[in-house]
C-alpha cells in the first residue's frame, strides 16, 4: 500500500521503520533531508492513508499549540483525494471534531502513540495495543494496515474524544506516579527510612508496577522532565481550567515537580515542548 507520512520526527520515524515492510512510504517533513516528497500535495495525490505525526508544544500558559496540526490539515483539505488521515499527535479532547467541523470532507482517525523518544522504534514494536478513534468505515483500512505487520496486537476501536483523552490519562497518571514517588522519597529521607528498601517490599504487592518509582530518575534528577510529560500535564490543566473542570490533583502534581526538579529541560525544547509561535 502507498502510505503517506507528514512529520518525520521520533514518532514518524518509528511509524516508518515498523510499517515499511508491507508499505511504500512517501514522507514529507519541513526538513528536506527527512523527506521523500516535495510537498503535501504530492502525499495527498499518491497515497490513500496519511499519518500525521507533528509536534503539539505548549504556550506559556500551558495551552496546547495546535497551529502546526491545523495548518497541515488545511493543506490536506486543499489537496484532498479521499485520503484517510491517521492523526498520531497528542491533542486535547475535541480536536478531531473541531477539525472535522472546519474541513467536513476529511476522513480522520485518531490513534494515540505510546512511545518514549529514546526507544521509539522498539516501543512501537512492543506496544501491546493500537487504539483507533473515528468512524468504523475509516478505521477498518487503518487496522488492516497495522495487522499486516503486527497481527498479534490488540486492536481497540472507540470515538475521537475517548482516543484523544486516553493519551492524556496515561501520561498524566505516570507523571502523578513520579510526583507521588518523590513525595514518599522525601518522607523516607526525613524519618530515616531507606526509600529503596521500602519500595522493594512495597512492590511485592502485585497491584503496583515497577515503572516510574525510581528516585532520582533515570536522568539523575528528581521529578519528571523531557518532551511529553510536562507539556501534556500542563495542557490538560489548561484544558480543565478553560472548561471550569476541577483538577486540583493535576495542579498539585505540576507544583510538586517544580519543587523537586532541578533541570527544567522542557523549557529548552523550543518547537517541541514549548511553542515558538505567539498565542492567538
Amino acid at each position: 500500500m502507498n502510505v503517506g507520512l507528514i512529520g518525520n520526527g521520533f514518532v514518524g520515524n518509528a511509524i516508518y521503520h515498523n510499517l515499511k515492510s508491507y508499505n511504500d512510504f512517501l514522507i514529507y517533513d519541513k526538513d528536506p533531508a527527512r523527506s521523500t516528497a516535495a510537498h503535501v500535495r504530492e502525499v495527498c495525490h499518491r497515497t490513500k492513508i496519511i499519518f500525521v505525526a507533528l509536534p503539539t508544544p505548549m504556550y506559556p500558559d500551558g495551552k496546547c499549540d495546535l497551529s502546526i496540526i491545523l495548518n497541515v490539515m488545511a493543506q490536506i483539505s486543499y489537496w484532498y483525494d479521499d485520503n484517510i488521515i491517521i492523526l498520531k499527535s497528542t491533542v486535547p479532547p475535541g480536536t478531531c471534531e473541531s477539525i472535522k467541523n472546519i474541513h467536513n470532507k476529511l476522513r480522520i482517525v485518531f490513534s494515540p502513540e505510546f512511545l518514549t523518544e529514546k526507544n521509539s522504534i522498539e516501543d512501537f514494536k512492543n506496544c501491546n495495543r493500537v487504539i483507533f478513534g473515528g468512524a468504523e468505515a475509516d478505521i477498518e483500512p487503518c487496522e488492516q494496515l497495522f495487522r499486516k505487520s503486527f497481527p498479534e496486537k490488540d486492536y481497540l476501536r472507540t470515538d475521537w474524544q475517548t482516543a484523544e483523552m486516553v493519551k492524556y490519562f496515561l501520561n498524566t497518571f505516570l507523571a502523578t506516579k513520579v510526583s507521588f514517588a518523590n513525595e514518599m522519597w522525601g518522607i523516607c529521607e526525613r524519618v530515616g527510612v531507606s526509600y529503596d528498601e521500602m519500595l522493594r517490599l512495597a512492590l511485592y504487592d502485585k497491584r503496583l508496577t515497577k515503572t516510574h518509582f525510581l528516585v532520582p530518575g533515570p536522568d539523575g534528577d528528581r521529578g519528571f522532565g523531557g518532551t511529553c510529560f510536562p507539556k501534556d500535564l500542563k495542557a490538560l490543566i489548561n484544558f480543565c481550567n478553560r472548561k471550569n473542570i476541577d483538577c486540583q490533583v493535576l495542579s498539585a502534581v505540576w507544583d510538586k515537580n517544580l519543587k523537586v526538579r532541578n533541570n527544567l529541560d522542557w523549557l529548552e525544547k523550543i518547537g517541541r515542548s514549548i511553542s515558538n509561535i505567539k498565542e492567538k
